[in-house]
């Protein structure tokens, strides 16, 4: 009888090695895909931290121009929270069939006229509701010294909502072509555009918050053309009328993540209502909102990741499947302890760059270990909505944004009673975070025991 060439140790030892080689390689196609999106994925906050700290270095009067930033900047983290399943639907869409010139340009085609509707709807309703939306949803009455200019900048940067829309749709064609280098330029150019208008715009002509939001508009519509025009000069789509099969294929993409973004959009918009009423804290909520806000976004690419590259991997190879998912919870915990050790520096490094006021200041310093806190749940939670959503579990992650939402939103309602608590705020922030990262860790093993056994998973 022939002798095993191996022992059991020994073949023990190499399925140990071919196993931390899978991961390994896993590990690497997710940061391979997440990475080039993060320059898409930081673009709108990008934009209105670049407003916010030209405001406080140039403005009038910094604390003022500051709040109002806040309320007008909760407005627009809730645009790019409630559109940005235009960007996830069209990589989904167009990466299914890259190779098909005509597929591809009847996905740009579809997703521009749609982006351009929901963009001149959102137009619309900021530019002739400003006032309601800034002193009735968000509570800077029309008394407070914040009301005049929120509703100056809402007015002219409203008039951008199409090519941020847009902008979302041609980056999303361009990753589900492959092709992740052409919307970073776009997002750098965009921002070189916003520095150099506000610096123009703000300080030598006078123009406060309004030279703000024009110099944004600006950015965004050399966003839209830098990353639109080349696709559509390539593809040439032919005007037609959009395709029932198409729209619905489109919807049913973008439906859950839609329902889930506009529950945390809610979120975001509620928590400069809370401290409205008082000018100090709402600059220093403007400050730590808007640094939070950006940094939040790192962890956004691996959940794009997990939706782009699982849906694929379920039905080619369930065990990659498993392997990825594990991957981007990895990836994700990692990403959450960065993501609170820079949302740690605000106080200590960061905040003089926005604001000299030391009342001001201690109320940053007030929240930073409840605001670092909720960075990190939030972060771990964003990459295992990837996880779920990849996989098809669409009614757990609308669930679970749901119920993060009712948690918060009680905080906020506490808060508010109390005179408007920017402690309680945050709070309600990490509460977002911490629900919606504790229902994914308890639904992970489940997913993962059904990804072991099973082909599919409904």
């Amino acid at each position: 009888m022939r002798a095993p060439l191996l022992g059991g140790h020994a073949r023990s030892a190499l399925s140990l090695s071919a196993a931390a080689t899978d991961d390994t390689a896993a590990t690497n196609s997710v940061l391979a895909t997440a990475l080039p999106m993060l320059g898409a994925c930081i673009a709108e906050p990008t934009l209105s931290w670049i407003d916010s700290i030209c405001v406080a270095r140039f403005a009038a009067s910094p604390s003022v121009g500051l709040a109002a930033l806040s309320v007008d900047s909760a407005i627009f983290n809730m645009l790019a929270c409630c559109t940005s399943f235009l960007c996830t639907a069209t990589t989904n869409i167009v990466g299914s069939q890259a190779d098909d010139d005509e597929h591809v340009g009847r996905a740009l085609f579809d997703g521009v006229m749609i982006s351009l509707l929901v963009g001149g709807l959102a137009a619309a309703a900021m530019t002739f509701g400003r006032r309601v939306l800034v002193g009735g949803f968000l509570g800077a009455g029309a008394e407070s010294g914040i009301f005049a200019p929120a509703c100056a900048y809402l007015r002219i940067r409203a008039l951008a909502a199409p090519a941020a829309t847009a902008t979302l749709v041609g980056a999303g064609v361009c990753f589900g072509l492959g092709d992740q280098i052409t919307p970073v330029r776009a997002i750098a150019a965009a921002a070189a555009v916003n520095v150099v208008g506000d610096l123009l715009l703000i300080g030598p002509c006078g123009l406060g918050l309004s030279g703000a939001a024009a110099a944004t508009a600006l950015a965004n519509y050399a966003a839209a053309a830098m990353v639109v025009g080349p696709l559509w000069r390539r593809y040439r789509p032919r005007w037609r009328r959009p395709r029932y099969a198409d729209l619905r294929r489109f919807a049913a993409v973008s439906g859950a993540l839609l329902a889930g973004t506009s529950f945390a959009s809610l979120t975001y918009a509620a928590t400069p209502r809370v401290v409205s009423g008082d000018v100090t804290r709402a600059a220093a909520h403007q400050i730590a909102l808007s640094l939070w806000w950006l940094i939040s976004f790192v962890s956004v690419p691996l959940s794009l990741a997990g939706q782009s590259l699982l849906p694929r991997r379920l039905s080619a190879d369930p065990a990659l499947a498993r392997r990825t998912a594990l991957a981007i919870a990895r990836l994700g915990a990692y990403c959450a302890a960065l993501c609170a050790g820079l949302n740690a520096l605000i106080p200590t490094v960061w905040a003089g760059a926005f604001s000299k006021s030391p009342e001001v200041l201690a109320a940053l310093g007030s929240v930073t270990a409840t605001a670092a806190a909720a960075q990190a749940a939030l972060s771990f939670a964003t990459a295992l909505d990837g996880v779920f959503l990849g996989c098809g579990w669409r009614g757990h992650y609308v669930r679970t944004v749901a119920l993060s939402t009712c948690a918060a939103g009680a905080v906020f309602v506490a808060a508010s009673r109390c005179g408007g608590s920017l402690v309680g705020v945050w709070l309600g922030l990490f509460l977002f975070g911490a629900v919606r990262a504790a229902c994914h860790a308890a639904a992970l093993p489940l997913l993962l025991r059904k990804l072991a056994g099973e082909a599919k998973v409904e």
